[in-house]
């Protein structure tokens, strides 16, 4: 009976989880040196993520592109997007097409440098069409806290539908 009682609670405790914020969402950071611990890393890669992520939300470009690494890589189900975050400029182009919410259902640190992050992410075109897509990110940061590698898992129905979305609304034509 008591162990169904610790594993209510912890469902309890973790259906909140989805509206805290990157402070409560993250890991404890121990209270050694990192420097003489482990070398340069990033200590808090759960709110480097997180927060990057609230930047993209409220639609601030100069924020958002900080966030991201020279180099960044985006991967849908194993294969390369060819995703080139160029700067403020690329978040920019995409706010004026798309806003973007995230309902976060877990989020944690799997190694020094990569977290998990599993969500819904809902995608509004400026025509008032919405998509919903269902991921799960393995998300690599360097040692400045920069997204280098964001691995996503998903349905590749609900990406492809987003990107014949975005090519219709630019003027292309979709790719089979």
């Amino acid at each position: 009976m008591r162990n169904k009682l610790f594993a209510l609670l912890a469902i309890l405790i973790c259906s909140g989880c989805i509206e805290q914020t990157a402070d409560e969402l993250d890991v404890v950071e121990p209270a050694v040196d990192q420097q003489e611990v482990f070398g340069r890393l990033c200590w808090r890669p759960v709110r480097a993520v997180l927060e990057t992520l609230e930047c993209v939300q409220s639609e601030d470009a100069a924020c958002a592109a900080d966030g991201y690494a020279p180099g960044f890589v985006k991967l849908h189900n194993g294969i390369d997007t060819n995703t080139v975050i160029s700067g403020p400029e690329y978040w920019a182009g995409a706010f004026q097409l798309i806003d973007i919410d995230l309902d976060i259902n877990h989020v944690a640190r799997v190694s020094r440098d990569e977290i998990s992050l599993r969500y819904v992410e809902t995608v509004t075109f400026i025509t008032g069409d919405v998509f919903y897509q269902h991921e799960h990110a393995l998300i690599t940061v360097d040692e400045d806290c920069k997204m280098t590698l964001w691995d996503q898992y998903g349905d590749n129905a609900e990406q492809k539908a987003i990107d014949d979305k975005v090519i219709e609304i630019l003027g292309g034509v979709p790719q089979p």
